[in-house]
């Protein structure tokens, strides 16, 4: 199984990572920001290879390549992966039976985490306000969207992720079978 996970600074992502590793028994593997070197080899080859390196292992990525499109224009002005870049992506995220997970509690939830004086990746408010907005207007890019908020949320998302799981190893023996 791979779970991705998406959402901006504040919204619980590495929370759930750390309760998804419990319950599916997942390797957590974190994905800071690009860096030159990966921009200037090609980013999709880059997040390319981080999903080729999980196929057949249970992975959940705290973050993967959907930040490209909300970080990307606000620290380089751009989305260095581009259309043909994210049709590419999306292809293989599909090949690889992976499920995106947005995590977007209200937007008071992230800011109040986000300004508390931890580590993140934006230092700005308006930056923060700006990542904010990208991924609330991403919610159809997404399988799932979760707000630990909701009461209840936490355990549909883990049945929603337990039947991804049966329908991917059903699809996998078919595979098998027709070779």
């Amino acid at each position: 199984m791979i779970i991705v996970l998406e959402g901006p600074d504040g919204a619980g992502k590495t929370t759930l990572a750390q309760q998804l590793t419990l319950q599916f028994k997942l390797t957590k593997i974190h994905v800071g920001p690009p860096t030159l070197e990966q921009i200037e080899g090609g980013l999709i080859n880059h997040y390319a290879g981080l999903l080729a390196a999980a196929v057949d292992r249970d992975v959940v990525f705290d973050r993967l390549a959907l930040g490209e499109r909300v970080y990307g224009p606000i620290f380089r002005g751009r989305d260095a992966l581009g259309a043909a870049g994210w049709a590419r992506f999306d292809r293989l995220l599909r090949a690889a039976g992976a499920v995106q997970v947005l995590c977007l509690p209200r937007r008071e939830t992230c800011l109040g985490a986000w300004s508390s004086g931890r580590p993140e990746l934006l230092t700005r408010v308006d930056q923060f306000h700006a990542s904010y907005d990208a991924y609330d207007a991403m919610l159809d890019r997404c399988d799932v969207v979760y707000d630990w908020e909701i009461p209840g949320r936490r355990e549909f998302l883990f049945r929603f992720l337990e039947s991804w799981q049966k329908v991917e190893d059903q699809k996998l023996a078919c595979a098998k079978w027709s070779l």
